[in-house]
């Protein structure tokens, strides 16, 4: 290749270089952040289904929210309580996340948490937690709007 090929070449990469770097600023702009799982924003969808016998017996759930409640268990529960209501140094995630939208919830966990009285690390990249960000929705949903009380869960048979 002669310089004057190069020198060519060098100047056809350049409007593609500012296409990627615009699209890039774009997606930046918008907050259209890549997270570990992204689903739809609706928030009064019913995700999941839940079945509650008796007071005295644990509720059952569709698989991805038996899922979400055993991995909030192993890894939320110990700031926001096993009952999801909160605790001294987190808050009580059945009014922090009464009115917030799947998206929202999908930020706070890719970005962490950092309010007047929060400092949740982000989770966007810890394997016990980002590969189940639906399920957590699901199971945390079905809390929030009551369909779900505290206590143990078991999976509903499919």
């Amino acid at each position: 290749m002669d310089g004057g090929s190069a020198a060519n070449a060098g100047r056809n990469l350049r409007p593609r270089v500012r296409r990627v770097a615009f699209t890039l600023a774009l997606c930046a702009a918008l907050d259209l952040t890549v997270g570990a799982a992204q689903s739809s924003d609706d928030a009064n969808a019913r995700s999941y289904r839940v079945e509650c016998a008796a007071p005295d017996e644990p509720c059952r759930a569709d698989l991805a929210t038996y899922i979400g409640w055993r991995v909030f268990q192993a890894q939320c529960a110990t700031c926001h309580a096993a009952d999801v209501r909160g605790s001294t140094f987190a808050p009580d995630l059945m009014l922090r996340m009464s009115g917030m939208s799947q998206r929202d919830f999908f930020g706070a966990l890719d970005r962490g948490y950092f309010g007047s009285a929060s400092a949740m690390p982000p989770r966007g990249r810890d394997p016990n937690v980002a590969p189940y960000y639906d399920e957590l929705w699901s199971f945390l949903r079905a809390r929030i709007t009551g369909d779900l009380p505290a206590g143990p869960v078991t999976q509903l048979a499919e």
